[in-house]
């Protein structure tokens, strides 16, 4: 079954291949898929996956791919199975490597530390899931903070 996935609502996706194997107990099916859902219901049947990637000109058979049952989604898809760097969006990526490259900066500007609040109010209001982007950024905060006011103890003492 090519693109086994393909139009099918999530739920589906996620009940597809249990749903044939009790229909059909006695049948192998060979199914193509685009979809972590259906992934990660493969890993839960206990069914082999194969994954096929691309090097150069040739398509590499890669038989031995990881175990992903018990895995979230958001696993699966920066795992090798599709060897995405980050489950967010591009535009909230880039919001975190802005507020990153601010949190760095040992000295903000009023305008810089204007946008860095913004940014984290922003951020803050995304649900960020298991991840710990709240505690590193806090604590890269901190960090700055505490350069700040060594430097400036150092500076009044002289």
């Amino acid at each position: 079954i090519d693109e086994v996935d393909l139009h099918l609502h999530p739920k589906w996706q996620r009940e597809l291949l249990a749903t044939l194997s009790n229909i059909f107990p006695k049948t192998q099916f060979i199914a193509t898929a685009h979809s972590p859902l259906v992934v990660q219901a493969a890993g839960d049947e206990g069914a082999n996956v194969v994954l096929l990637r691309r090097e150069g000109d040739q398509t590499v058979v890669v038989t031995d791919a990881e175990d992903v049952r018990g895995w979230r989604v958001d696993q699966i898809l920066t795992s090798s199975f599709f060897n995405l760097e980050t489950a967010r969006s591009v535009k909230t990526e880039k919001k975190l490597a802005r507020q990153a490259a601010l949190l760095n900066k040992l000295k903000l500007t009023a305008k810089e530390r204007r946008e860095l609040e913004a940014l984290t109010l922003e951020l803050e209001a995304q649900p960020m899931g298991s991840t710990s982007i709240h505690a590193e950024a806090e604590e890269a905060e901190l960090l700055r903070q505490i350069t700040e006011r060594l430097g400036s103890h150092s500076t009044a003492g002289q």
